[in-house]
């Protein structure tokens, strides 16, 4: 019936996009490395890798915080260059919350900048969409990307810890632990809550640059 209110004739309508075409045309390559990345952060949080993660971060809690906070971002920006963005900060926003409500910081100070790291995803093609898909042109070698990659990273991050220690802390009091932590006992759901907004943030950024 519907075949004939379209077309006027009892006849199949034709695809839009053929399987052929979507099959010759589509860069598969691409979804796989991307639908990779989400696949690894459920697992992690279901399999407790995230939890096991956050006890092996909490060493660096012997360290200066502007120096704990420069080797979180390091970290990150090193795991995102392997799985993609949003992938990675759902995995590692939980895991900062908890280390900054542990070592009585504010989470802000951790969770932001590393929030804003897991977009320094320059070197490796699976890192991110763009940067796939201007690999998969072929234009480009990994070692290419690496080696610019890799100084964008390190400028970044410097970038990025001096910005947190200046016109971060003026602008959102990164150093100040705020009252509601002291007095509220239940620790994950206060973790779960700030995660929330800050994937938020970076998962509206990383579309923005997709």
């Amino acid at each position: 019936m519907i075949n004939v209110l379209i077309t006027g004739k009892n006849e199949p309508i034709p695809p839009l996009v053929p399987w052929k075409v979507a099959e010759k045309n589509l860069p598969w390559g691409v979804m796989i490395l991307l639908g990779g990345g989400f696949a690894l952060a459920h697992i992690g949080e279901e399999s407790g890798l995230s939890k096991w993660l956050g006890n092996e971060l909490a060493v660096f809690s012997d360290l200066e915080p502007w120096l704990m906070n420069l080797v979180l971002c390091v970290v990150v920006a090193a795991a995102t260059e392997v799985t993609s963005n949003t992938a990675i900060c759902t995995l590692m926003m939980p895991i900062m919350a908890q280390i900054a409500l542990q070592l009585q910081l504010n989470p802000l100070y951790i969770m932001f900048p590393t929030a804003i790291a897991t977009s320094f995803s320059f070197m490796l093609p699976v890192a991110t969409p763009p940067n796939a898909v201007v690999f998969s042109y072929g234009h480009l070698r990994v070692i290419d990307m690496v080696m610019v990659g890799f100084m964008m990273n390190i400028i970044g991050i410097l970038v990025l810890i001096l910005g947190t220690e200046t016109w971060g802390a003026s602008a959102f009091n990164f150093h100040t632990f705020p009252d509601i932590f002291k007095t509220n006992n239940n620790v994950s759901d206060i973790a779960q809550n700030i995660t929330l907004l800050v994937n938020g943030t970076c998962l509206c950024s990383n579309l923005t640059m997709t």
